[in-house]
């Protein structure tokens, strides 16, 4: 085989693989969030929020308190994953 030919085979095989690559990560991509579902909330709404350890400590005496605080008001929605919340009842000592 003459360089042209071996370089347009090594292309073809390259964009195969890539293909293959893409369709597998939908496959992945779809069974993984098959039971997910989105929650997007508005300023106004009242939610949950759950606090991690290391989050309000203060609060936390001892590891078996509840780590869900609310209802707490939404003030703003900064994206799908990003709200401000109304923390005044939480931060009150």
């Amino acid at each position: 085989m003459d360089a042209q030919t071996r370089v347009e085979e090594i292309k073809r095989l390259h964009e195969q693989v890539k293909a293959r690559i893409e369709k597998s990560n939908l496959s992945y991509h779809t069974h993984a969030n098959k039971h997910k579902k989105k929650a997007v909330f508005q300023p106004g709404d009242l939610e949950w929020i759950h606090l991690g350890k290391e989050r309000f400590s203060s609060k936390r005496k001892n590891k078996v308190m509840p780590r869900a605080a609310g209802p707490l008001e939404v003030l703003e929605h900064l994206n799908d994953n990003a709200y401000k919340m109304d923390l005044q009842e939480i931060m009150e000592f």
